[in-house]
């Protein structure tokens, strides 16, 4: 049976990227150069992804998932010699070769809000926590006066194709904004980027527009805002508190201008306070003493776009920003049920075995769980069926079940099964985000 799973090409993950180019990758990079006898290329891939959504991140639990699948002794110090200089090029050029085939190979969804659109990215990141022995080569944020050590990995999502298609491993400190030339490798005209404030770049939405492409992005509020015909500066303040809502082409930035959609929409009571508080509460708006029209505007969201309004109404730019969500989700997906924090004991953990971990969970994901959830969703299509899946009850299912999948076929019966326990419970106060999109 487990030396089936390693030559069965009908297995989910050797699908998706097979053992041969598997293979044919690691002797490029001198992963491999002899004929291996224990621990191929395949089998290390697929004994890390067979334990860490129910284990703990270790070599140790390693060596034991990997004996499993080819019913032969490894220790865990075989592993470990395993992990060396060639093996990060080795699993980084594999997620490389996974993400150009699945934005190549999946087929777009329709959805009524993105129609207008070619390919619709989300960008953001999420963070983990590292041994402090490491804060040199990650550092990160500082608690009672010293610095942790935290990586980042950046992200981008293809919202239509339901795959993720650029990663970038990094440390906290470094600016969300200094990953914003990441989308150039996969960005077309026609197509959508939606970030959050970090990556907010007056000269990088110019160079979005020169791509024939669109941007969404909250706007930040202490960002100058002009007319388009007299170039006087606007107080928005001001025209919000006459009008209570705003949608206009302005410009931003005084020295090299550039022309945007602005829309103001005022938020509910509740959100308003719960920003003034956190406002209020946070040491770096203290310092920088902030103005009575700066606390007003966060009464507001406030967007800027270059999508016209013969596409997005003011609500619809709304809603699309709502999708960015998805991506936080996601994130809470991986944390909660695939054991994503790298818990390798301090005295272990070093540089390569951080990356190790990390690339190989991004492998996971790109290569089993997200081709999973598509494949789910073409089977509820083509069925007919009316329910949707929880991406957060999937992660679930296959945390406890990654053995099975592992080892045995997708069959039609299986996928049926899995449907049935992932999807979304029915619920008439609120749209689920599957919903939200498709409906």
């Amino acid at each position: 049976m487990q030396k089936r799973l390693v030559l069965d090409k009908s297995n989910l993950f050797t699908s998706i990227i097979s053992s041969k180019k598997l293979t044919i990758i690691a002797k490029s990079v001198v992963f491999l150069k002899l004929k291996p006898k224990k621990i191929t290329a395949v089998n290390i891939i697929l004994s890390y992804m067979n334990f860490i959504s129910g284990a703990n991140f270790s070599f140790s639990n390693w060596s034991i998932s990997l004996s499993k699948l080819i019913n032969q002794k490894v220790s865990k110090q075989a592993i470990f010699k395993r992990i060396n200089k060639n093996f990060i090029p080795y699993i980084k050029a594999v997620l490389e070769e996974i993400l150009v085939k699945q934005l190549k190979n999946n087929c777009t969804r329709n959805c009524n809000l993105f129609s207008h659109f070619g390919n619709v990215y989300l960008q953001d990141a999420t963070h983990f926590s590292l041994a402090a022995h490491l804060v040199a080569l990650f550092p990160g944020n500082r608690t009672c006066g010293a610095q942790r050590a935290v990586a980042k990995i950046v992200t981008i999502f293809n919202l239509k194709k339901g795959c993720f298609t650029k990663f970038d491993l990094s440390y906290f400190t470094k600016p969300d904004s200094t990953f914003t030339n990441l989308i150039y490798g996969v960005l077309e005209k026609s197509d959508l980027i939606i970030r959050d404030l970090g990556y907010f770049m007056i000269s990088d939405f110019e160079k979005i527009k020169s791509h024939h492409a669109f941007f969404l992005s909250r706007m930040k509020l202490n960002v100058a805002v002009y007319d388009v015909n007299t170039n006087e500066q606007m107080n928005l303040a001001q025209i919000l508190k006459k009008k209570k809502r705003f949608d206009g082409n302005v410009l931003i930035s005084s020295k090299e201008p550039i022309e945007v959609r602005l829309v103001a929409m005022p938020l509910p009571k509740k959100a308003v306070q719960e920003r003034i508080r956190k406002a209020k509460a946070d040491r770096r708006n203290a310092r920088t003493n902030h103005s009575k029209e700066y606390y007003y505007l966060l009464g507001y969201s406030i967007f800027i776009t270059n999508v016209g309004k013969e596409i997005w109404k003011a609500d619809d730019i709304s809603d699309a920003y709502k999708t960015r969500w998805h991506i936080e989700i996601l994130f809470k997906s991986w944390k909660s049920n695939l054991k994503a924090q790298y818990t390798e004991p301090d005295r272990y953990a070093t540089e390569t075995s951080v990356k190790t971990h990390f690339f190989l969970l991004l492998i996971y994901v790109s290569a089993f769980i997200m081709p999973l959830l598509i494949i789910i969703e073409q089977l509820i299509h083509k069925s007919k069926l009316t329910m949707e899946i929880s991406i957060l009850k999937l992660t679930s299912y296959v945390a406890l079940n990654i053995n099975d999948l592992l080892s045995n076929n997708l069959t039609y019966k299986t996928l049926e099964t899995i449907a049935y326990q992932t999807k979304y419970d029915k619920r008439t106060d609120r749209k689920n985000f599957v919903e939200f999109m498709y409906s």
